[in-house]
């Protein structure tokens, strides 16, 4: 892509819509997926005796249950961001592909 297209494009009022839409989707998302990694991970290095006891005298152990629902919550924040950025980010992205290339798909 030239300069002049990448100048063009990145002041393009749907562009910088479609930038601040996916920053107001990305940045909270991340900041759970990161917090709840790192919590996890400072529990089981400050609380590990916590997190190895057994559930209801199973042989499963809290820790294991946490993990679990840790990588649960990873595919359940992309399943979110899948569907938000398919009916409300791609669509736009669809209109300025149209705008400057002037076919449809």
């Amino acid at each position: 892509m030239s300069k002049h297209n990448y100048d063009t494009i990145s002041t393009n009022p749907l562009y910088l819509k479609i930038s601040a839409t996916r920053k107001k989707l990305v940045w909270p998302l991340s900041l759970i997926v990161l917090i709840s990694y790192f919590t996890f991970i400072l529990s089981l290095a400050f609380y590990p005796s916590y997190l190895a006891q057994p559930i209801e005298g199973g042989v499963t152990s809290i820790g294991i249950l946490f993990g679990f629902m840790l990588i649960i919550l990873t595919f359940v924040v992309t399943g979110i961001y899948s569907y938000v950025a398919n009916r409300t980010i791609e669509p736009m992205l669809e209109q300025l592909r149209t705008e400057f290339t002037g076919d449809d798909k």
